[in-house]
């Protein structure tokens, strides 16, 4: 039988590639609502490792290429888009990619091993566009050998959010990081927002970290075999620090690691595994969602990233809502040619909100907070066209552009915009 069409059918999806050696189960289901199915069909999928450890490497090369903006050259760019249709060719069967190509702001859990832990899936291009710029992707991975992660905390309002920005002292782009996110957080009634910085030592992140629904962390890390550590003023905050405190009260519901290598900026790190290293380690401490990077980026993108993510978040939207929002707000903000919305990387479920006592109370204002483009309709469709995003994801209203917007329908009612027609 034919897959259902995704829209309008079911809010969240969950896609599930299991590794078999020379060849992957390949599944796609509804996981909400009443057309959860009893039998649940899979394709036997060919899977070539070697050429997927090929494209995924030479991915990360391009990506290395990236100046300190994070821009690629149009060669560069062009040549990342193949590579990613390439890596969707070689991933998935074709029913599954026709379903992919219409699956414009789904939530869409993506279950894996940790053998496909490495793989870039937010930046598998469809042939339309990249995937995370379409859907609200999770990643869900299964791990042989973990116990099961304790159960999240339970959420209430006031949600206590804590953000440590620059604990080292010396990233002062980290630093007003922070106080731009505790200055637009904290007149939220419904969250109470503290800002730690410059001298902090592990004893504090040991003693407090439980203490908090959601904990943001924007400076160093460093990266040796044994994963991802947080750089604090007289150590570093490892995964053997979150085993050991494991166990006890959960962890923040929410941890995103805003982390980087290098005082300079961008350039390629140790990546997923890495990053996975961390967040495996979190999640089994009772974080639900876990957001890292794959490489490092300008301290000003990173900035400007977290306070998009954020401000979705705060109007409502769901974390993998927010999340797209953000790359797509990144895309349009720096332009055509920059790659570090491909960065981010979610760990869990994208369909889960954070803050339901925001949906509807922001959303006469959203559009201040978004970036508005002075450009005529024509050079909005020409934006639209180079940036892969889908139509529904660029507005005009008055002769400009704003965007981008998840959930146009209720949005355009509200705020009187006009989306445009279909291509």
């Amino acid at each position: 039988d034919d897959l259902v069409t995704p829209s309008g059918q079911t809010a969240a999806w969950l896609l599930e590639i299991v590794n078999l050696g020379e060849a992957a189960r390949v599944s796609l289901m509804p996981v909400s609502g009443a057309q959860s199915p009893t039998l649940l069909p899979y394709v036997a999928h060919p899977l070539d490792l070697e050429e997927v450890g090929r494209i995924t490497l030479e991915m990360r090369l391009l990506l290395g290429r990236a100046n300190q903006r994070g821009d690629l050259d149009r060669g560069a760019a062009d040549e990342l888009r193949k590579l990613g249709h390439l890596l969707f060719d070689e991933l998935l069967p074709g029913r599954i990619k026709a379903w992919l190509r219409q699956a414009d702001g789904v939530d869409l859990l993506l279950r894996t091993d940790e053998t496909l832990v490495d793989v870039p899936w937010e930046l598998l291009h469809t042939g339309d566009g990249f995937l995370s710029l379409r859907v609200n992707i999770g990643r869900l991975i299964a791990a042989q050998g973990v116990a099961h992660p304790l159960s999240p905390r339970e959420l209430r309002a006031p949600y206590d959010v804590l953000v440590v920005a620059d604990p080292c002292g010396d990233l002062d782009a980290a630093y007003d990081e922070g106080i731009d996110l505790r200055d637009s957080l904290d007149g939220k009634s419904f969250l109470s927002v503290g800002l730690k910085s410059s001298d902090v030592p592990r004893s504090y992140i040991r003693e407090n970290i439980r203490e908090f629904d959601i904990l943001h962390f924007a400076g160093h890390a460093e990266i040796d075999g044994a994963g991802e550590g947080w750089m604090l003023s007289d150590g570093r905050f490892t995964v053997e620090d979150v085993e050991r405190l494991a166990g006890g009260r959960p962890f923040p519901s929410l941890v995103f690691a805003n982390a980087c290598g290098s005082a300079r900026g961008h350039h390629v790190r140790g990546g997923t595994r890495a990053t996975w290293t961390l967040a495996r380690a979190m999640i089994h401490a009772g974080v639900r969602h876990f957001i890292g990077t794959h490489w490092d980026l300008p301290d000003q993108i990173a900035g400007d990233f977290a306070q998009h993510f954020y401000g979705g978040l705060a109007e409502g939207l769901s974390v993998g809502g927010a999340l797209r929002r953000a790359r797509t707000a990144l895309s349009l903000q720096h332009g055509e040619a920059t790659i570090l919305w491909g960065s981010y990387c979610l760990y869990g479920d994208p369909h889960y909100v954070y803050f339901p006592e925001a949906i509807g109370v922001a959303r006469e204002s959203v559009d201040f907070e978004l970036p508005i483009l002075d450009v005529s309709p024509q050079q909005g469709r020409a934006i639209r066209h180079n940036l892969d995003l889908p139509v529904r994801d660029l507005m005009a209203r008055d002769g400009k552009w704003i965007g981008p917007f998840p959930n146009m329908r209720k949005q355009t009612q509200v705020l009187g915009i006009s989306a445009l027609g279909q291509t």
